[in-house]
């Protein structure tokens, strides 16, 4: 049986393309969120775009290590932004009030307004 990736990155024009393949960012996952953050910016990628719109569960690990790759987007100059957050994802950023200090869009073509 083929290993399910967890995540795609894609460098694009002004961008880095942070596609989650997973549809659960947990306990488990989220720890390998990091690290891929981490990664990131040490190969000086300064704007992330985190794809999400396959995942449809996202506990308070995976949060956290969202708000972690968000300061390390801010502190290289950057900004994270976060695409197609579906339903239920979207009630657990609004009950952490994350959806409040993170740059949320639905679609791709929402993204120049807010690069």
């Amino acid at each position: 049986m083929a290993e399910e990736r967890e995540f795609s990155v894609e460098a694009r024009a002004g961008y880095t393309l942070l596609r989650m393949e997973s549809c659960r960012l947990d306990a488990l996952l989220s720890p390998r969120l990091r690290s891929e953050f981490v990664l990131l910016n040490g190969q000086g990628a300064t704007t992330v775009v985190l794809d999400m719109a396959r995942c449809t569960h996202c506990d308070s690990a995976g949060l956290g290590a969202i708000q972690m790759g968000d300061r390390l987007c801010r502190s290289a100059g950057g900004k994270l932004v976060i695409m197609g957050l579906t339903p239920s994802v979207e009630r657990e950023f609004t009950a952490s009030k994350l959806n409040a200090s993170l740059t949320c869009i639905y679609s791709e073509p929402q993204l120049q307004s807010v690069l």
